[in-house]
């Protein structure tokens, strides 16, 4: 499964603005780009403003139109145009991704790695070429017998690596390893060592006829380079030098002897110019090498292979890959005009160093690192496309309306702009404010929404969505909004791809993971006492007097919300009769056992779970009783809990806003807020992460919400933050997740998923551990609550094993992780694997020679016990690792 994030601006259903389709088919590692060209229903040219033009493409009656508010390129006229940024992934390799089967010579053909050996071809064609210039000969079948005999020693290193890939468990679950497909290690070892044999005899042959022995001394020295790079004992790449290894052996070592074998009657002189030649050949092959290690860092660092890019991490990394790539240009046009090479030549090694960057790294998708900044300000002026726009052509609108086209009764617009500046942009509208909506739409003609904002007039708003897709097809963006009356200005349009591990690898890299002790010679071992991440799970009354689901989850959870239990619907039933027994009992339970409890919910803004007697009572009176329940919540429970949900589901319910006044939401938050200054105050919704197509839950909307909230006098400092309930009771899509997450991130305040479940099924597990991992991963995200409190009733054996997944049955929970037995169901074994997953346990270890250990350690409390033969027992201290710039130092004094 492939994820994928988009940005994006504002959009409309009826009519809309198109992108020109790109067809993306995958083939292995590789992705194509096809463009097709939509067919406009009309258009014409007009003169507009003088010498400007303006150019449309219309159905007669449309009524809306595409502005872009760039700088033609052509006429100098400036496009005006509302900014969107859309960042999406599209999956590579869908089928393997999906587990599904890849034919056996699929896998062979991937296995043989071709691109691969584009590194035979440059030395020998590059040394062979300042052979010729030097001496105007040129001897086509010793060009071709060097070729092929170079190709198989390259044979033979990709053979070999493979068989010593194998053996260090890097290539364990690579279905492409040649020793996987034939599943004989020592058969391919075999091959590769006949073909490096086969391989130095024909370069011995062609050094012989040329009589240069010295050029096989180069050959020579550049293979030991391969033996030293990738074979035991040496195996100098897992140790940070297999770039240098390579510009040696593939650049003077590779380059020169070729040059050299191309002598008729006497030695060539070894030159500047193959010398400065060979160094450009080594440079190239160096950072072909350096990039192919950013999708596979998080596999190098489980086998010890401390590559320079695992050193430097991929934000560097890609720092380095652009800076080199502005010198080795740099380089070659600097000895071009030095004539140290011959300045005719120079376009020719710009073609075959800009080949070889192509093959071995895609400049522009070296870093896989997922941008999770986000704006929920309407802007001015927008900010630059995300990832440069990544597949997107003509993101900014530079080339006019190329790429775009418009459909339905739509009108597109390249206009003068009324400001001079050339600034990238978002979604914007010509008057009014409105929902707009970007979309993918696939062969079959449905539409997968991709995310959805809040488009206003004098402003640019981003926004930002993201869809997956599973299988190779054409696809097409467009944005739509439902006011056909309002003109829809886009620009800055951004589209960036992510596999499946891609995707999973930015995961782990955002997990915040810190810690170190030093202590001089010592013996170290550290355990988690406490993680400082609260995963729990909700629960009922039922706790109370059942020793097993006690002991269950307090050996699991650290925080936990009620179903319904401190509900006012539980409390008050009738009028004036509260009943706090059973909520009593619980709180004392989970405080003597230091769980954290949410307080869910203090109202509900949904009337239809009101309860009858509230309804029926005049507003006023609903107001006096609203305060009044308030007031006794809160007072009760003051320091217990940890949050609370003070108008749960108010995004799509307006009770007490209808009833009692439209600021009523406001008011209650002011009055929690008096009423317990110190705990967090939560804003409690469904679908934001789980249905795209709900707009009344949309971000935008969201943030709206809580502007809404402190807005109201007196609230403006109010410490709010964000519950997502996260009942997926439809296929997740994480990217949509992730984006959404960004956008609320944004707002600079936690978040929470208060209610997480996912549909009864056989996926159920599957599904329920992608989220949960999402949701761990994102820098925003500090809480998560499980929906799948235990009871009898709704984890009996007729609701496990009924197989309507469509329909739930009366009293069955939506998710149970444990039986009526207290044994893991499948989603409560992924519960299980992740809270261990996330913790720091049994790490042992001796200080090294300064006196220092240093562990990376999930944020939590500790336990670190150290010995030394200076003390005479072991000391034990507690410290705690939270978020911090820097690592933690934790000095234990002797």
């Amino acid at each position: 499964m492939a994820a994928a994030a988009a940005a994006l601006g504002n959009i409309s259903y009826a009519y809309g603005i198109k992108k020109i389709s790109r067809e993306y088919s995958v083939k292995g590692l590789h992705l194509d780009r096809k463009y097709k060209l939509l067919p406009a229903p009309h258009a014409e040219q007009r003169p507009f403003s003088g010498s400007h033009w303006t150019q449309r493409c219309y159905d007669k009656g449309s009524k809306l139109m595409l502005r872009s508010k760039r700088e033609n390129a052509y006429n100098g006229n400036l496009v005006e145009c509302s900014p969107v940024q859309a960042v999406a992934a599209v999956e590579k390799e869908a089928k393997a991704e999906e587990g599904e089967e890849v034919s056996r010579a699929t896998l062979i053909w991937r296995a043989f790695k071709l691109p691969m050996y584009t590194v035979a071809f440059t030395p020998v064609t590059v040394g062979s070429a300042v052979a010729y210039w030097q001496t105007g000969l040129f001897s086509f079948g010793r060009y071709f017998a060097l070729l092929a005999s170079y190709i198989i020693v390259i044979a033979w290193v990709n053979l070999s690596n493979d068989v010593y890939d194998f053996d260090t468990g890097a290539d364990k679950n690579k279905k492409e390893s040649m020793v996987n497909l034939f599943g004989s290690r020592t058969a391919i070892n075999v091959i590769a060592w006949s073909l490096l044999v086969l391989g130095v005899l024909g370069l011995s042959l062609v050094a012989l006829k040329a009589g240069n022995p010295r050029s096989m001394m180069f050959l020579a020295a550049a293979i030991f380079g391969f033996y030293l790079y990738q074979c035991p004992p040496f195996r100098l790449s897992y140790h940070g030098v297999g770039e240098p290894l390579l510009f040696i052996s593939f650049g003077p070592f590779s380059t020169i002897p070729f040059y050299l074998l191309h002598s008729v009657k006497r030695e060539l002189p070894i030159s500047s110019t193959v010398i400065w030649a060979s160094v450009l050949v080594g440079l190239t092959t160096s950072l072909i090498l350096f990039c192919s290690h950013f999708h596979q860092i998080e596999d190098d660092k489980a086998v010890g292979k401390m590559s320079p890019l695992v050193r430097l991490g991929t934000e560097k990394g890609s720092l380095v890959v652009k800076w080199s790539v502005i010198g080795l240009y740099s380089l070659l046009f600097a000895l071009g005009f030095t004539q140290t090479l011959p300045f005719t030549s120079v376009g020719e090694m710009l073609v075959i160093l800009f080949s070889l960057l192509l093959a071995g790294c895609a400049i522009a998708t070296c870093d896989s690192s997922y941008d999770y900044s986000a704006s929920i300000q309407c802007l001015a002026e927008p900010l630059d496309p995300q990832y440069g726009g990544g597949l997107v052509g003509n993101p900014n609108f530079d080339s006019g309306l190329d790429e775009w086209s418009v459909f339905g009764g739509g009108k597109v617009a390249v206009r003068k702009s009324k400001k001079g500046s050339v600034e990238p942009a978002w979604l914007q509208l010509d008057k009014g404010k409105d929902i707009v909506s970007a979309f993918l739409e696939i062969p079959n003609g449905q539409s997968i929404i991709v995310g959805s904002v809040i488009a206003k007039s004098g402003c640019w708003s981003m926004l930002k969505g993201g869809f997956t897709v599973h299988e190779n097809m054409k696809a097409e963006i467009y944005f739509t909004s439902k006011n056909t009356q309002v003109e829809l200005w886009i620009d800055n349009v951004s589209l960036k791809p992510f596999t499946r591990i891609e995707w999973q690898q930015q995961q782990n890299k955002s997990i915040d993971r810190q810690g170190g002790a030093e202590a001089p010679g010592a013996n170290i071992v550290v355990n988690q006492i406490r993680p400082y991440f609260p995963l729990g799970c909700s629960t009922a009354g039922t706790i109370i007097n059942h020793k097993a689901y006690q002991d269950w989850f307090t050996s699991h959870f650290t925080a936990t919300t009620f179903n319904n239990e401190m509900k006012w619907y539980y409390t008050e039933l009738y009028p004036g009769k509260e009943n706090y027994t059973v909520t009593d009992a619980m709180v004392s339970f989970f405080k003597k056992n230091r769980i954290a409890i949410r307080g869910h919910a203090i109202l509900w803004a949904a009337g239809n779970v009101t309860q009858p007697w509230v309804k029926i009572l005049p507003p006023k009176e609903i107001l006096k009783a609203a305060i009044r329940r308030t007031g006794s919540v809160v007072s009760r429970y003051l320091g217990d809990v940890i949050a609370w949900d003070v108008m749960n589901e108010n995004l799509h319910y307006s009770f007490y806003e209808e009833k009692i006044r439209p600021n009523a939401t406001a008011m209650f938050y002011q009055i929690a807020r008096a009423l317990d200054p110190q705990t967090p105050l939560f804003l409690n919704e469904y679908n934001t992460l789980e249905f795209p197509l709900d707009m009344a839950v949309i971000p935008s909307k969201y943030v709206e919400k809580i502007r809404e909230i402190r807005s109201f006098p007196g609230n403006e400092r109010l410490k709010m933050q964000i519950g997502l309930q996260g009942h997926f009771w439809r296929k997740p899509n994480v990217s949509h997740m992730r984006a959404t997450l960004d956008v609320l991130g944004a707002i600079n305040t936690p978040i929470w998923l208060t209610e997480l479940d996912t549909k009864r099924g056989p996926n159920q597990a599957a599904e329920l551990e992608e989220v949960m991992r999402e949701a761990f991963s994102h820098p925003a995200v500090e809480g998560i609550i499980v929906w799948g409190g235990w009871k009898p009733t709704g984890c009996n054996q007729t609701c496990l094993t009924d197989k309507n997944y469509d329909a739930l049955p009366k009293g069955c929970a939506e998710m149970c992780l444990i039986d009526n037995n207290f044994k893991n169901l499948p989603a409560g074994d992924v519960v299980d694997k992740l809270i261990n997953e996330w913790k720091t346990t049994n790490v042992t270890g001796v200080t090294d020679g300064d006196g220092v250990f240093e562990h990376k350690m999930f944020l939590g409390d500790y336990s670190v016990t150290y010995s030394h033969p200076l003390i005479p027992r072991p000391v034990n201290k507690i410290f705690s690792v939270r978020k911090e710039k820097g690592p933690l130092e934790l000095w234990l004094p002797l």
